[in-house]
């Protein structure tokens, strides 16, 4: 996952702050890329579906491209609590994974 912040967001630090997010999914090499591309399409709508269910909005139409060796998503916007959200909800800790951020504190 890359982030790009937007310009016009609220300050760097603000749990409100936007960005522009890719995903990148690298693969060892570009025939490898090629034979796993129908399974990459299905995990991510695996992904896309994870990440809708934690409220961030996914358009239908973004998809996941394949550029040589990576599979790319388009951008999509998100604020830095969503970033973590997303980070949470695909990626949990496996000793708590009902951990979730709400406003800028976490529960623990």
């Amino acid at each position: 996952m890359s982030a790009t912040r937007d310009a016009l967001a609220p300050p760097t630090g603000s749990p409100q702050a936007r960005y522009s997010v890719v995903f990148r999914i690298q693969m060892k090499d570009e025939q490898t890329a090629r034979t796993y591309k129908p399974i990459m399409k299905f995990m991510w709508v695996l992904i896309t579906s994870r990440l809708s269910s934690v409220g961030i909005p996914i358009s239908p139409d973004n998809s996941i491209e394949q550029h040589g060796d990576l599979f790319l998503s388009q951008p999509i916007a998100m604020s830095a609590q969503q970033i973590v959200d997303a980070a949470l909800a695909l990626f949990p800790n496996p000793e708590n994974t009902n951990q979730k951020l709400s406003g800028s504190s976490a529960s623990r």
